[in-house]
């Protein structure tokens, strides 16, 4: 089976490195660089995962994360950031995201935390994956 993720990150290094972990994993990758790209992408193609960043252009990643949550239900939700502030991380989990990686190793770890896309798609996980 392919899985697919989409990727909400300004920031172009930072998305290529996702992109790089995620596909290593097996994942196909979209990259949108604001949350209304996003959130457009993801309606679209509606993914399997999405990797969500703090600071956007436009809307914050919580919000983002919000909307997602109340209309793709069963999506599995990363926030990846920088924000390594214990209230940014209980609104993310409020919001509704899976795994909260502080960058710049959060997300490594998380992916080497599991060994397939099957395994990191459990949309019940709440976990922090520090840098």
């Amino acid at each position: 089976m392919s899985y697919t993720a989409v990727i909400v990150e300004d920031n172009a290094t930072s998305a290529d490195i996702t992109v790089r972990q995620l596909e290593a994993m097996g994942f196909a990758t979209h990259v949108a660089e604001s949350a209304e790209a996003g959130w457009n992408l993801a309606q679209e193609i509606n993914p399997e995962l999405m990797v969500v960043d703090e600071r956007l252009p436009d809307l914050s990643g919580t919000e983002l994360i919000r909307s997602l949550r109340a209309n793709m239900p069963d999506v599995t939700v990363i926030m990846s950031t920088i924000v390594d502030d214990e209230r940014a991380i209980r609104n993310a989990f409020a919001a509704g995201c899976n795994y909260y990686a502080i960058k710049p190793n959060g997300l490594l770890k998380l992916c080497k935390s599991f060994t397939s896309p099957e395994s990191l798609l459990n949309t019940q996980a709440q976990e922090l994956f520090s840098k």
